[in-house]
């Protein structure tokens, strides 16, 4: 999870929502390189789209996008 917001520890309390909602393995980073201009939800490949819209709707965020390259499976970016 990134946080590409201004709110420091942002990606932090997000971690806690998907951690409740039974997300076990999450990681809250700040944003290396360009972000997109809203939140966003990419997934590497197929079998991970189901894992990736779950975390979108645990989070709120209605873009899902596949991005082959992503560092992993799933990262959720938040932007507001």
């Amino acid at each position: 999870m990134i946080n590409g917001t201004s709110v420091a520890g942002y990606a932090a309390k997000q971690k806690t929502v998907l951690n409740n909602a039974g997300f076990t393995n999450v990681v809250a980073a700040n944003p290396t390189g360009s972000l997109p201009t809203a939140s966003v939800v990419w997934y590497q490949n197929e079998t991970d789209k189901a894992t990736a819209e779950a975390v979108a709707s645990s989070l709120g965020i209605s873009t899902v996008t596949q991005m082959t390259s992503v560092a992993a499976p799933v990262v959720a970016v938040l932007m507001q």
